[in-house]
């Protein structure tokens, strides 16, 4: 979809049109034309791509870029197939010529879903037996060697975690976050995005702070286990999609989600706009940041 749009997409009106012809929804369209815009429109704005196996947002220390390279090779994840949209990765200015540069990187997918379970792989440490350690991964041994100071000669032996990876924060992490009025992005499940074509991720306000469950508890139609972290919102509902592409919204029916569903890795604050007469306006560029950056896939 993004070669198909070509950067010749000037109004929502041949969107549609697009969308029409090719028998695909506006939304498919539009995810194409923000791509589209990010991937080739840099050029004319002295922006030049570079090659880099890491996002210079994961490199802080050497140690931690070691990790961060490690955990974007297929040894600790791979390829997110549910969203490939590329990510923009600003890398700074040249200092010699004033470019700005950048770099497209895919999202990943973890193949390990606790820091826990990564530093075991990393160390070679075995929770089952370990008296009967496995082999440590290659990088682990650069990590040591980078860490090695003179108050400490054997290097590090702590935690993985690293700024620049693709994994989601845990719950408690993002109960923290949450603030009450505030509006947020939720994520779509693939069964609700089938029934909603318009729609690439739902919006809602937090109505009450996150709670973390001490027992399995039933709120609604919805089930959760003990310790589940849950937050009553307010939906958001779709009511139309103006010409500028700003999405107009109505208050719906408040229900209690789990606090994973909230997307976490936008760098704008989402606000919708009361228009009066109970509409909500989403702005057209707030939609585009969220559909180009935003985690929005279960």
């Amino acid at each position: 979809m993004t070669a198909v749009c070509g950067g010749g997409i000037t109004s929502d009106k041949l969107a549609r049109q697009l969308a029409r012809q090719l028998e695909v929804s506006y939304r498919l369209v539009k995810r194409g034309e923000v791509t589209r815009s990010s991937m080739v429109d840099m050029d004319s704005k002295n922006w030049v791509r570079v090659n880099s196996k890491v996002p210079a947002s994961a490199i802080r220390v050497e140690h931690q870029s070691i990790i961060a390279e490690a955990l974007h090779g297929d040894d600790f994840s791979r390829v997110d197939n549910t969203d490939k949209d590329p990510i923009v990765i600003n890398m700074g200015v040249d200092s010699s010529t004033g470019a700005r540069l950048y770099d497209l990187h895919h999202r990943r997918e973890m193949l390990y879903s606790t820091d826990a379970e990564i530093l075991h792989e990393l160390t070679g440490h075995n929770p089952t037996n370990p008296n009967n350690p496995n082999p440590p991964h290659p990088a682990w041994a650069a990590v040591v060697e980078a860490t090695k100071t003179e108050k400490r000669p054997g290097g590090i032996k702590g935690s993985t975690k690293c700024r620049g990876t693709s994994r989601r924060r845990n719950a408690a992490g993002i109960a923290e976050g949450i603030v009450v009025g505030s509006d947020v992005v939720l994520r779509m499940h693939p069964d609700e995005r089938r029934l909603n074509p318009e729609d690439e991720y739902f919006v809602g306000s937090v109505v009450e702070p996150a709670m973390k469950l001490d027992a399995p508890a039933c709120y609604g139609t919805n089930s959760f286990y003990k310790n589940d972290w849950i937050v009553k919102i307010r939906w958001y509902e779709l009511s139309s999609i103006e010409q500028n592409g700003d999405r107009m919204y109505k208050r719906g029916n408040m229900q209690f989600l789990n606090v994973k569903m909230v997307v976490q890795n936008l760098t704008r604050q989402i606000k919708l706009d009361h228009k009066g007469r109970g509409k909500y306006c989403l702005a057209k560029n707030l939609d585009d940041h969220i559909v180009q950056y935003g985690d929005i896939n279960i």
